[in-house]
């Protein structure tokens, strides 16, 4: 500036790393059951499932270079996952969870429908008895989701073959058009359909590999080139086509998003 004129210079833009404060916060609360009141129920990588999950979301997903700043949540398993311990960890979600952020939760175990009810069956359940108030109901999970202010991804590692559940109907297609309607909004992404069975290794089921693989951005793993971002329709793509190889066709998992709901990003992509 002087008497006869002013200026300013053009602006310099720096691109530095947010804060993990500034960052969205990644919630998930992964349940597994091995381990069920009765032995004919139990599993063998489900618990595993939920452990490798847990960990694998913090491990890909956070950091100063990544999506999401931090994570919180819960692991629960066998004697841990039950209806009552899952509804609280979910409370305690809703009440932290804040726009921007992203909820997802983890169920490996046994799906079934009884009578006109679906439901995701923890630790205690007895098949043979009403599960109402013993497993995690399909009305359970639409009030438990339905208000938390951000998007919510339920990823289901369920309908596995035992000779507990053989007589029952699978649930994971009533359960995701339940969940999946405009009123409810959560996003599913599931191992297989509802007549299908959920296979699995001594270390982990078919679909919770995949879908391992592609959080860590194995070999053909698609992203978004413009803007390095892994969204959940990457992770879809990647699942699809590994379940279904080591399934031989058998097992085909999908995902159902409802309308209103935006791209679900999972994290984020390096530059080279």
């Amino acid at each position: 500036r002087s008497a006869d004129s002013s200026a300013v210079s053009s602006p310099l833009f720096v691109n530095a790393p947010k804060s993990a404060s500034q960052k969205p916060v990644l919630h998930r609360l992964c349940i597994g059951v091995n381990q069920y009141s009765l032995p004919a129920l139990n599993l063998t990588s489900a618990a595993k499932d939920a452990s490798d999950m847990y960990d694998g979301l913090e491990k890909y997903c956070v950091g100063s270079e990544n999506h999401f700043g931090r994570t919180q949540g819960s692991l629960l398993t066998d004697k841990q996952a039950t209806q009552t311990s899952a509804l609280k960890a979910i409370s305690d979600i809703r009440k932290s969870a804040k726009p921007g952020d992203l909820v997802v939760i983890f169920f490996a175990g046994h799906g079934i429908k009884q009578q006109a009810e679906y439901y995701l069956m923890t630790h205690e359940a007895d098949p043979s008895q009403s599960l109402k108030g013993k497993s995690l109901s399909g009305e359970d999970l639409r009030k438990a989701l339905s208000d938390i202010e951000c998007p919510v991804l339920l990823v289901l590692d369920s309908c596995h073959s035992a000779s507990g559940v053989r007589a029952f109907r699978p649930a994971t297609d009533d359960l995701t058009r339940s969940l999946t309607d405009d009123s409810t909004g959560v996003s599913v992404l599931a191992a297989a359909m509802s007549h299908e069975v959920a296979s699995a290794t001594a270390e982990n089921g078919y679909f919770t590999a995949a879908f391992l693989k592609a959080l860590q951005l194995g070999q053909g793993v698609p992203f978004d080139p413009h803007e390095h971002i892994l969204y959940t329709h990457h992770i879809y793509s990647v699942v699809f086509s590994e379940v279904r190889k080591a399934s031989n066709g058998k097992q085909n998992p999908f995902l159902n998003m409802p309308w209103t709901v935006p791209p679900l990003a999972l994290r984020d992509v390096p530059r080279e």
